[in-house]
């Protein structure tokens, strides 16, 4: 059986369906899921950051006036 969705647990709770030591096993591992979430998005994250880092490294920008358009003179 996995965690229950929290919402769930408090009803579960409420409604004293669950023991005291049922309930804290739920929130351990609602927390552990929610741990290795936040894990798995710093991971994807760190890689997003690398990816835009190589992407800039190999973008090349102008440099000077040399591209800048050239304003007409008004008389």
């Amino acid at each position: 059986m996995g965690a229950l969705a929290p919402n769930e647990l408090l009803q579960q709770w409420k409604q004293a369906t669950i023991t005291l030591e049922m309930a804290i096993g739920q929130l351990i591992q609602n927390q552990v899921k929610q741990q290795e979430q936040i894990d798995a998005n710093n991971r994807a994250l760190a890689n997003v950051r690398a990816d835009i880092d190589r992407l800039l490294g190999h973008a090349t920008m102008p440099s000077g006036n040399k591209n800048k358009p050239k304003l007409s003179k008004r008389s």
